[in-house]
């Protein structure tokens, strides 16, 4: 059994987290952090908007870690 992270954390909270993972370099959490606001708010589309641009960056294998584009 598992501990999940994302479990009390508001809208804006998973939303900081997912953009803190990316600007880390960690992919996958950011993509796991995205997902639970997406879930949280699904219609919204400043997540979605979020969510597109986390995946396509983290998708990109020209991506440096030192300058990430989010949130420029």
């Amino acid at each position: 059994n598992r501990t999940d992270p994302y479990i009390f954390m508001d809208l804006d909270e998973r939303l900081k987290a997912a953009y803190g993972a990316y600007q880390a370099g960690h992919c996958a959490e950011a993509r796991t952090g995205m997902q639970r606001a997406l879930q949280m708010d699904p219609h919204n589309r400043f997540v979605r908007a979020g969510a597109h641009e986390i995946e396509r960056e983290c998708s990109d294998p020209h991506r440096g870690r030192e300058e990430p584009h989010v949130g420029r």
